[in-house]
């Protein structure tokens, strides 16, 4: 009691996440041109003002080992994971259905740069065990444990438990699957996610579970998520941070096994080429979706009974400039679109 007496009279802890980051051809272009701090300026003192900030990362940044980007492969310089790391993150969620884009090599290589660059990967590791196992960073005494899990795969590279793996909570789903091209989905078993959960628990006094699911650009998750995330909070899942949509869904308290959860279905894309031509003034509004995102902030004191949070959200909007030197795409608080933005996420989300 004395300890967790102490904990409750610290400072809160300040986590930050925001969703996809998806280097495609015209980013990577815009961050040799003008840099990767100029990507994220706008909303940098956000993510630095974080104890911890946290990220999807959407593609390998494989150089040595890549295999050639075309379509939907991808692959990113070294310097993403350096300016990732300068912007302000301090976790990366590497489990995504782009995460064998650059094959088995192209995944360790990128779980090599990310720890490099002094940030912790999730979500995958060189054993399944590791793949699934809570990464956990301390705070002023305060312990926060991240599992990242995936639900679909564009390729499926494992080779067994004890090879390179990422985290995927189930086995692959033979009939009845979700409408998401021609991704191969994987079914999550609720009891592989209840032990990961309480794993996760039994090591930390906050846990935070990256989710990459759903459907891709709807708006409302689907009931497979909202169940899903249900069984997540009542297994001791405080945050869960869903990306995969590439559009913004809900942000709500869920209670669940007598335990109360935040949970952001999909934070949408932070920095990404789609949605590029959208123009407010001939497209309806939500051709502009793919170009919303979130910076969810989340304030956590741990009290006797558990953690408190106070989760707020920053609307971002991925901007695209032309320039003499060329098109510049950057990360700007949302201002234009708010009330679309406030629309989507729900009557709930707590706005700063």
């Amino acid at each position: 009691m004395t300890l967790l007496l102490a904990v409750a009279l610290a400072e809160p802890v300040r986590i930050v996440a925001v969703g996809d980051v998806l280097p495609h051809r015209r980013v990577k272009a815009s961050a040799a041109t003008f840099g990767w701090d100029a990507s994220f300026a706008p909303v940098v003192d956000t993510i630095r003002g974080a104890d911890i900030a946290f990220a999807n990362l959407e593609s390998p940044i494989a150089p040595d080992h890549t295999q050639g980007v075309h379509g939907e492969v991808f692959d990113a310089p070294a310097s993403l994971a350096t300016g990732l790391a300068a912007a302000g993150f301090d976790v990366l969620s590497m489990a995504n259905n782009h995460v064998w884009d650059q094959g088995v090599a192209g995944m360790l290589e990128t779980r090599e740069r990310v720890v490099a660059a002094g940030m912790t990967p999730v979500g995958v590791g060189t054993t399944c065990a590791g793949a699934a196992a809570p990464a956990v960073v301390t705070v002023r005494g305060v312990r926060v444990a991240f599992v990242a899990l995936v639900d679909l795969l564009n390729q499926d590279l494992r080779a067994g438990p004890e090879a390179p793996c990422v985290f995927v909570p189930g086995p692959l789903c033979a009939a009845d699957c979700l409408p998401d091209r021609d991704a191969l989905f994987f079914r999550a078993d609720p009891d592989v996610l209840t032990a990961v959960v309480r794993s996760a628990r039994s090591v930390a006094d906050v846990v935070v579970v990256s989710a990459h699911w759903g459907d891709e650009y709807r708006t409302v998750p689907l009931p497979e998520y909202t169940a899903m995330a249900r069984t997540l909070v009542a297994a001791g899942a405080d945050l869960v941070l869903g990306h995969h949509p590439h559009v913004l869904q809900p942000v709500e308290r869920v209670e669940a096994g007598g335990r109360t959860g935040v949970v952001a279905y999909s934070l949408g894309n932070f920095l990404s080429d789609m949605g590029r031509t959208f123009d407010a003034t001939s497209h309806p509004v939500r051709k502009g979706n793919t170009r919303d995102g979130a910076i969810l902030v989340v304030d956590v004191e741990v009290e006797p009974t558990g953690p408190v949070l106070t989760p707020s959200v920053v609307p971002t909007w991925t901007r695209h400039t032309v320039l003499p030197e060329g098109e510049r795409i950057d990360v700007v608080p949302a201002t234009e679109r708010l009330e679309h933005v406030r629309a989507t996420l729900g009557p709930t989300a707590p706005f700063r």
